[in-house]
């Protein structure tokens, strides 16, 4: 789970510990059903279901989703250990929020392939300075002095610390001159970046394969509302009582039973 997703699932929770189900309309497939707390319209969802389609719209955006005749049975069937199917729903979704959609740019994976990249380089780069100063003195990086290998060790850091300097100069900082926030701003950033001290190797990103794209936030909750209305709805469906047989029908029933 990722962290945009645990804090969907945390939020939507908090959101709607208060809510209840109020059933507009149920005749076969065609359902509207409204959740929200009573009282209050902070928040609230709605679910319409027709044959081959399900909408949920409110307070956290509109979505339409496509796919089996009953589509509460298919979010019932496609559930992911009782939770949202975020990945295979998606691929069902017809339409998406028009403010947040399915996915958006989120700053920490940008983060996280950042600081996979720089743990990376900085193994590498201790690696080849102890290979080049332990070839200088006719020997294996294993058997270098120790004053040599914490030489080694010594300038990497010194290399690492610069660059991360730089790097908050640029992008990380808390005035940087490129906007993390800001899609466009962040990765134009990490593509310009390009590190070259004095007598050292040059260092730049290569963020072409990077995904910087996860579940947005307005698709998360909406898939945990679903899911919740889906639940709400069943009890309430459990909880009625069986229509009792009208005395024709149970006199029939009876005349069977004893044939």
């Amino acid at each position: 789970m990722t962290a945009i997703e645990q804090r969907a699932a945390e939020q939507f929770r908090r959101d709607t510990a208060k809510h209840e189900l109020t059933v507009l309309h149920d005749d076969g497939l065609h359902r509207h059903l409204r959740v929200a707390e009573p009282g209050s319209g902070h928040l609230w969802f709605e679910l319409v279901t027709w044959p081959g389609g399900l909408t949920i719209r409110g307070d956290m955006g509109c979505y339409i989703f496509s796919c089996a005749k009953d589509m509460f049975d298919f979010f019932r069937r496609s559930a992911w250990g009782g939770g949202p199917n975020l990945h295979y729903w998606a691929q069902k979704a017809d339409a998406g929020d028009i403010h947040a959609g399915v996915r958006e740019y989120s700053a920490d994976l940008l983060r996280k392939h950042i600081e996979d990249d720089l743990a990376a380089l900085a193994e590498d780069d201790l690696a080849e300075r102890l290979r080049v100063r332990a070839e200088k003195l006719g020997t294996t990086s294993d058997r270098l002095p120790a004053g040599a290998a914490a030489g080694c060790r010594a300038a990497s850091a010194a290399y690492m610390a610069g660059l991360r300097e730089e790097l908050d100069d640029d992008l990380l900082g808390e005035l940087p001159m490129w906007c993390i926030d800001d899609e466009g701003d962040a990765l134009a950033g990490v593509r310009q970046f390009d590190y070259r001290p004095d007598g050292e190797p040059p260092f730049t990103f290569d963020a072409d394969e990077w995904k910087v794209r996860d579940w947005s936030g307005p698709y998360v909750w909406c898939c945990h509302a679903i899911l919740f209305g889906i639940g709400a709805y069943d009890r309430v469906k459990a909880e009625q009582p069986v229509p009792a047989l009208s005395a024709a029908a149970t006199a029939d029933a009876e005349a069977l039973a004893h044939v």
